[in-house]
């Protein structure tokens, strides 16, 4: 905490509260680097040192008895080796995290083989693009950006969705305003207990639990940050709006690009404002979003569906009635949604100016970088879709959904 102080105050009296905060990270972070280095070091050499420094001791003690110095030092020595082991344990589990399983459930040995059997799975060794196939990591991450550059980075014309008349197909409008109420530092606190911990780290290399435990130091900063979001003023905010897009394999022999789930590992800041917004629009979500959706809402159940397709089957089998069942699979859905469409389904349902500029600048300043094999690409600037990696994102998407569905406004 001392360390975290003293980086964090030593940045210079800057105007821009986004700028500020991009340079206090960033100067924060090489301090806790040299910080980490002095004190611990290389955790495992330290355990070993100290492990047979103890066992040493231990064997002397057989003989005779220990002097006053050799005392403290064995005494000192056992002191830091249950300090480094718990260390060495907390940071396997992070880069285990298996959200079911309890502390004090295994050792550490576990979290290390299953966290190297993670990190070897999810290595790219090849891939399959058109008909050739590439094993150079360069060619690897250049195939990647251009991919994902084509899907994310290209806006479709305007047209198809765009000239839907939302009037027509759905009546309902709603009063959100109160969404556009100010920050308050309760809010953002609150926000900040709720996000998730033990998750990866986005380009910036903190995680929630940083937040959390310096929030004391770092608060004025990230409030004056929300300030300059509720005057709608987001230039700047590009610089705490970045993302590695890591790809998960989607099967075990995943060969192209098509056969991986890419998931936005997101810079702090952003995902505070996602949360901050999500907690707002979550106790509405209910009311928007019509009843035959069970997706992304709270209380309701994805199971319910197959249930309803199944009752439905059943009925109409029993009617002997000729019918059709269509099944519609939307492929990359959250990378092909339309950010025009976003705001006027958005503004078509009664949420104001306020919050459908927030969403603006959360969408358009926002860029990733393709992480290969740990190595990140060239940045995507978006022109269209939305990442899956903050809590904010469903919410939007199934909006968008609910909006194009016309059975929304049956009764």
């Amino acid at each position: 905490m001392q360390t975290v102080g003293e980086a964090w105050n030593s940045v210079p009296a800057d105007p821009d509260p986004f700028r500020r905060i991009f340079d206090c990270l960033k100067v924060t972070a090489r301090c806790l680097q040299g910080w980490g280095s002095r004190t611990t070091g290389n955790i495992s050499s330290q355990l070993s040192v100290a492990r047979e420094l103890i066992f040493r001791l231990d064997m002397a003690q057989d003989y005779r008895t220990l002097s006053p110095s050799e005392g403290w030092l064995r005494r000192r020595l056992k002191h830091a080796y249950l300090i480094l082991a718990s260390l060495e344990r907390s940071i396997a589990r992070q880069r285990f995290r298996f959200g079911w399983l309890k502390e004090g459930d295994t050792n550490s040995a576990f979290f290390k083989i299953h966290a190297a059997h993670r990190t070897t799975k999810n290595r790219i060794l090849q891939l399959r693009v058109e008909d050739s196939v590439v094993f150079d990591e360069e060619y690897l991450s250049q195939d990647a950006y251009e991919h994902f550059c084509s899907i994310l980075g290209s806006s479709p014309p305007p047209s198809g969705a765009q000239s839907i008349r939302l009037e027509a197909m759905d009546a309902r409008r709603f009063y959100l305003h109160e969404l556009d109420r100010p920050f308050t530092e309760a809010e953002i606190w609150d926000a900040v207990k709720q996000l998730p911990t033990c998750k990866a780290p986005g380009p910036d290399g903190y995680t929630s639990e940083f937040l959390r435990a310096c929030w004391p130091i770092i608060k004025s900063d990230i409030c004056a940050a929300f300030d300059k979001l509720f005057s709608m003023n987001g230039r700047g905010f590009h610089n705490l709006n970045e993302a590695l897009l890591i790809l998960l394999p989607k099967t075990a022999d995943a060969s192209s690009l098509t056969d991986f789930r890419p998931i936005s590992l997101i810079h702090i800041v952003a995902k505070l404002f996602a949360k901050v917004l999500s907690l707002r629009l979550a106790p509405r979500m209910g009311e928007i979003v019509s009843a035959n959706q069970s997706a992304f809402i709270a209380e309701r159940c994805t199971h319910d569906n197959f249930l309803l397709v199944q009752q439905t089957a059943r009925l109409l089998h029993n009617l002997k009635a000729s019918r059709l069942v269509l099944k519609l699979d939307i492929a990359k859905a959250f990378d092909t949604v339309s950010w025009p469409f976003l705001m006027e389904s958005q503004a078509h349902l009664g949420f104001g100016r306020r919050w459908r500029e927030w969403v603006s600048i959360l969408t358009s300043s926002s860029t990733s970088c393709v992480l290969i094999n740990g190595s990140p690409g060239p940045p995507i600037d978006y022109a269209r879709g939305l990442r899956q990696g903050d809590s904010l994102s469903p919410m939007l998407f199934a909006i968008v959904i609910d909006t194009l569905n016309p059975s929304c406004s049956t009764p």
